[in-house]
């Protein structure tokens, strides 16, 4: 039986325990290990096993009193599969889950994150996940998501911390323990037709090329001519049965090599051994090792993992490079050549196992991480009721719920509508050429969820990618994904193209919620098959910090140089203008063909905020014009915030916003010529419109944006509302 005794009392206490296979391997006898002593001490168990698998970890565990339930993992990530584990956890009433190994700890995290339970996950040395890009950022989100991660050694955790990019404090070691019960008779070396003077080397492993065998073979060749007595014989199966086999023919062996196969009575195999060999080529802290170590056995091992921290630095063991057939060579002719050394170093081994790696210690650390991540998920609770599940993730109270709002360029509207709605904003950017910017922007976005995990995601659209990506990521993290839908993500006007606008209408379908500027483009969401919310932009915050005196009077066209922008018209139109009137063009010009302008107006190129407010504060006009039919202009807001009075364009839903204030024009020359006219003639009557017209759309503005709060995390004033900007 287990050592039972406990320093906590989990009497009760409903512990899942999960993993992706259950045939012999290490990482399966440590949920052996953990299924029974837990259930010893008083806590309800039950281990989630692969249906239609090999069925020797359920053999192990009859008798154990731990419940099986079998699951089905659909690959590659699946909603569906961890919809069904989570339900499982619900309908067992599961205080918190374990899962090991790359698969079950991202399904098992997922899982729990939909039932509303702390997770911890056990990596046991295995690098799966750093073959693919994918299967690191599920890992890292598994990681995320899990309320503790556990490598069983502390080398393991410095490789999995560099694996995905999270830091090394995240990361636990949790050393494995052995439950060791010495064999009463050992049957191997008359299996083998051994004699009394001959000599056995035993490794215990399946037969994997990282579990390194062909080195302990290629050894024993090395040997063989001064030690004809020397025998190597390997407890394990695997695919490598056949190369290992024709290696020792190659050498001449083949009658001194011994693959037992499977064996469940790995004490009587490794009491039949004079000396242990672990010649892996990675490692966490094998199982192996330990029962080798307890068996009390002269032990050669790769120095991998945390093998040399469990043979104390080579005073319980010789530690050898790992792939290294002449290493081993030699320290087992060390061993052999001197038996007195041979005999100290296995006592010194099983002293050192029994006071640092007895299944008991291992288990009270676990039990320390269960309790720990049970009492933090209690803690953060505004009830002790388990959280309603939702079709995106648990519905957590409000004021655990995290918001964060990514987007791939800086627009004034995110910024402004992120800071008055309480979200962490982060700006991600890069000014690599378009495959290499969007490989990075795709990474850096990815990591930015990882590692904050939220519970409902806000992205700017465009960049049409973001919203793909957004939504491609939406199952494995389980946000409510909210779209602000610029103009040219709703009704395109810049990028013709069917298969953009069939992508458009897949954000506005599958998104939870799109944002859209004025009443004019909901319809279009909600003919795709989306929800919209009608949001405009805020009026911008501008205080000039310095005092421009252009000539009086002066106009200031907000220009971009965009396809959108009759800016050859506006040039044209100050030809007609009183020669007095000065006429400023904001902007950088990138075409082809220079700009010919008449002596009133100035191309003022790019200017910074500050430069670029005091302009506008100093104009008696502003102009912004755009041939978008539904787009409300950045200009014209800001002609609202400093109240000055505006020349836009003729359509409905500028006419409907900035409805007073305001002149209305065609694009061409002469009619805006006399728009521009009239505006000056009239400037002191439509600037105070205009500074009517602001309380009433601050107003208006206000309720819309309460509404929206409404189904967004909780703002909190304490909480650090940051604008975090990454670029490259």
């Amino acid at each position: 039986m287990p050592d039972v005794h406990s320093t906590r009392d989990i009497t009760g206490l409903r512990i899942a325990q999960l993993i992706g296979s259950d045939g012999p391997g290490g990482a399966e006898r440590v949920v052996v290990h953990l299924a029974r002593t837990l259930r010893a001490r008083g806590a309800e168990i039950v281990v989630f096993l692969p249906r239609n698998g090999e069925g020797w970890l359920e053999r192990e565990l009859t008798g154990s009193g731990a419940e099986i339930e079998h699951f089905t993992i659909e690959r590659p990530l699946s909603p569906r599969s961890a919809a069904a584990l989570s339900r499982s956890f619900t309908q067992r009433r599961v205080d918190v889950a374990h899962g090991h190994e790359f698969s079950m700890a991202v399904y098992g995290a997922w899982a729990s994150r939909r039932a509303g339970i702390p997770h911890l996950l056990t990596m046991h040395g295995g690098r799966y996940h750093a073959e693919r890009l994918r299967r690191r950022l599920a890992l890292h989100a598994a990681v995320a998501a899990s309320a503790s991660t556990v490598a069983v050694s502390s080398t393991f955790a410095n490789t999995l911390s560099r694996d995905l990019g999270v830091r090394r404090s995240r990361i636990q070691t949790v050393a494995n323990g052995v439950h060791y019960v010495p064999a009463t008779r050992s049957t191997l070396r008359e299996e083998l037709r051994l004699t009394p003077d001959d000599r056995l080397i035993v490794a215990v492993g399946n037969l994997y090329p990282v579990k390194g065998h062909r080195y302990l073979i290629e050894a024993l060749g090395m040997l063989a001519e001064r030690y004809p007595s020397l025998h190597v014989a390997i407890g394990g199966r695997g695919a490598q049965r056949d190369a290992l086999e024709a290696r020792a023919r190659e050498l001449g062996i083949a009658d001194r090599v011994h693959l037992l196969g499977l064996r469940d009575d790995v004490p009587a195999v490794l009491e039949a051994a004079d000396i242990v060999a672990l010649p892996s080529l990675s490692e966490g802290l094998p199982l192996a090792l330990l029962e080798s170590m307890f068996a009390g056995r002269p032990i050669v091992a790769s120095d991998v993992g945390d093998v040399r921290v469990a043979l104390a630095d080579g005073k319980a063991g010789i530690v050898v490079e790992p792939g290294s057939a002449a290493a081993i060579a030699a320290a087992t002719e060390r061993l052999l050549q001197d038996p007195d050394y041979a005999r100290r170093l296995g006592t010194a081994a099983a002293q050192h196992a029994r006071d640092e790696y007895d299944v008991s210690r291992m288990v009270d650390r676990y039990v320390d991480l269960y309790v720990a991540s049970i009492d933090a998920a209690a803690r953060g609770r505004v009830s002790r009721s388990r959280p309603a599940v939702s079709a995106v993730g648990p519905v957590r109270p409000a004021e655990e719920r995290r918001c964060i709002w990514v987007t791939w360029e800086r627009h004034r509207r995110t910024q402004e509508l992120s800071g008055d709605l309480g979200v962490s904003l982060f700006e991600i950017t890069s000014g690599l050429p378009r495959l290499g910017r969007y490989a990075v922007l795709l990474a850096r976005t990815a990591m930015r969820l990882l590692r904050t995990t939220p519970d409902v995601l806000i992205v700017q659209c465009p960049s049409i990618v973001l919203g793909l990506w957004a939504l491609a990521l939406r199952p494995l993290f389980g946000y409510r994904l909210i779209a602000d839908l610029h103009n040219e993500a709703v009704k395109p006007y810049i990028v013709s193209s069917r298969v953009y606008e069939r992508l458009l209408r897949v954000v506005h379908r599958a998104a939870d919620l799109c944002l859209v500027s004025n009443p004019n483009l909901a319809p279009v969401i909600e003919r795709h098959g989306g929800k919209a919310f009608v949001l405009p932009d805020k009026l911008p915050n501008l205080h000039p910090v310095s005092s421009v005196a252009p000539p009086t009077p002066s106009v200031v066209f907000v220009c971009t140089y965009s396809r959108d922008e009759p800016f050859l018209e506006v040039i044209e139109a100050a030809r007609a203008l009183d020669p007095a009137v000065t006429l400023f063009v904001t902007g950088r010009y990138r075409g082809k063909e220079p700009l010919a302008v008449p002596d009133n107006v100035r191309l003022t190129g790019f200017l910074p905020e500050e430069g670029y407010v005091s302009l506008l504060a100093s104009a008696d006009v502003i102009v912004d014009l755009t041939a978008i039919e539904d787009c409300l202009v950045c200009g014209a807001y800001e002609a609202v915030a400093l109240g000055r009075p505006l020349v836009t364009s003729d359509t409905a839903a500028l006419r409907a916003y900035f409805r007073q204030g305001t002149v209305y024009s065609r694009h061409d020359s002469v009619s805006l010529a006399a728009a521009i006219t009239y505006a000056l003639a009239h400037r002191d009557r439509l600037a105070a419109e205009m500074r009517e017209l602001k309380p009433d759309l601050m107003a208006s503005w206000t309720t819309q944006r309460d509404a929206l709060r409404r189904v967004l995390p909780r703002h909190r004033e304490h909480q650090d509302m940051t604008t975090a900007r990454v670029s490259s």
